[in-house]
């Protein structure tokens, strides 16, 4: 970009826009857009820190009072006696961080934060809004948590000890693979905590639940569970009725309590609530493909009402996108891969686009479980672009992509590429990283080779297998968890392959 203005131009404006456009919240000369490896005692109050990026730094009895630090990131920070009061804190991303030493999180809005390999220590957290954030990795220890919001919030891998839990909104949250020790829980939210009747049914940790009278175990609480779900069923609450019956393995029972609380959802045009009964029905491993795919149906179908005012339908198209990305492309218990083909196919070449059309179903079909979803979206544009995604087992992820690459990327170059990601499958598939069976399914490097040898010997067959048609392909693995991301490596979580000889 040329240079607009001159440096006496910019000095000119900056002096008349501070002069006329007086605000010392927003603009503070003496403060950095970025920290690095620096250690700060400083007061933030109300200050405009939206956006700002700190690596490994340190904040010892800083205040951030009122502070607007939206969007920011954190990495390898540790927060030592600061003041979050009021603060705005909605977006950031919060990586190796702590909070300790009597940090005060008070009427803080941290919604739609992430937070992984996280420490809150000796930390007050209260009246606070954690709305829709993602804990993974985290550790809270003997910290005071009351009276605050975790509504749709997801702890996945994450530590809790010593902690008392029962005076906060959990309601709608998710439990993964959580370990407790000394943690008391309230009786009521539980069963509406995606999770947590399964994990208190499982587990050895040291967890008790409040009631006003004293605290049970979590062992009488559990035995419970038949009562608790005529309790619920009398008072037609769905959603907890179907959490105890996943907890009870009565699978069937849960999928009609799941379906009779979409039902009811619908009809109130609660399109939020809609959304949380999919998200406990993706938690159940046992519940099939067909069968989320007719509760994404049976949503559509009572969906359908021209009487709708503009809010319900703002409302309706504000959850429709995660329901159909929850109920058709489930990743609760999988990895999904989207693909990117690009060709040279002109749009009057439909012979050309069902060639490589079928090409793609038969490496789906061959590489593939049984069990596996994918749906391939053809876009009109000129050259033709393919748009795949294929949710399965991760070994048979990486065997779609490699056979993908194989077949149309040209000659042997990328065959370094496929020995490495086919090495990398057969790695998953030996460790066992998943629950489920996977096919014994594998692919012969040498035949391969010969394969792209012959093809690069024979222009003409090329033209008839459809490998001429592709230019460049890009794929990207989204991962259910961070272990199983940590567990690739970048170049096979994302690759662009670009063909830049031409076609003669």
């Amino acid at each position: 970009m040329k240079k607009l203005y001159s440096e006496k131009e910019i000095k000119e404006s900056c002096i008349k826009v501070k002069r006329l456009l007086p605000d010392s919240d927003a603009m503070d000369n003496n403060f950095s857009l970025q920290y690095f490896n620096a250690e700060i005692s400083k007061d933030f109050t109300r200050k405009d820190l939206k956006r700002i990026a700190v690596n490994k730094s340190k904040f010892i009895k800083s205040k951030f009072n009122g502070a607007a630090a939206t969007g920011s990131k954190f990495t390898k920070t540790k927060f030592a006696k600061c003041d979050f009061s009021g603060a705005n804190f909605q977006y950031c991303y919060f990586i190796n961080v702590s909070f300790t030493n009597d940090c005060l999180i008070k009427g803080t809005n941290f919604s739609h934060s992430v937070f992984i390999d996280c420490i809150f220590e000796t930390t007050t957290i209260i009246e606070s809004t954690l709305f829709d954030c993602l804990f993974e990795n985290c550790t809270f220890i003997s910290s005071e948590i009351r009276t605050d919001t975790l509504e749709n919030s997801t702890m996945r891998n994450c530590k809790i000890r010593n902690i008392d839990l029962s005076h906060i909104n959990l309601e709608y949250m998710k439990f993964e693979k959580m370990q407790m020790e000394n943690v008391t829980l309230p009786p009521y939210q539980i069963p509406y905590i995606i999770g947590a009747t399964s994990y208190l049914n499982t587990t050895q940790d040291n967890v008790e639940i409040h009631t006003d009278n004293q605290n049970i175990s979590k062992k009488e609480y559990c035995s419970m569970y038949n009562d608790l779900a005529a309790f619920f069923y009398s008072h037609k609450e769905y959603f907890p009725l179907a959490n105890i019956y996943i907890a009870l393995n009565k699978d069937d029972l849960a999928y009609e309590c799941i379906i009779l609380g979409i039902q009811e959802a619908c009809d109130l045009c609660d399109f939020r609530m809609v959304k949380h009964f999919c998200k406990l029905a993706c938690s159940n491993e046992n519940f099939s493909h067909p069968q989320l795919k007719s509760l994404y149906d049976i949503v559509t179908d009572l969906s359908h009402n021209n009487d709708w005012d503009l809010n319900v339908l703002h409302s309706y198209l504000l959850n429709i996108g995660e329901i159909r990305e929850l109920l058709l492309n489930n990743l609760s218990h999988a990895q999904k891969v989207e693909l990117l083909i690009k060709t040279n196919i002109n749009k009057d070449d439909l012979d050309a686009v069902n060639i490589l059309y079928k090409q793609i179903n038969n490496i789906l079909r061959d590489n593939c479980s049984d069990k596996h979803i994918d749906s391939i979206e053809l876009r009109h544009n000129s050259p033709y672009e393919f748009y795949i995604t294929c949710v399965d087992s991760l070994p048979n992820i990486m065997l779609f992509i490699s056979s993908i690459y194989t077949i149309f990327a040209a000659g042997n170059k990328f065959m370094d590429f496929y020995k490495k990601i086919e090495e990398t499958r057969r790695v998953h598939q030996q460790n066992k990283l998943f629950k489920y069976e996977l096919e014994e399914k594998k692919l012969d490097i040498k035949i391969k080779e010969k394969q792209i040898e012959q093809m690069d010997k024979q222009p003409s067959t090329q033209k008839k297998s459809g490998i001429y048609m592709v230019n460049e392909i890009e794929h990207s693995i989204k991962c259910s968890n961070l272990e199983v991301a940590q567990s690739i490596a970048p170049e096979y979580l994302h690759y662009k392959y670009s063909n830049n000889i031409q076609e003669q």
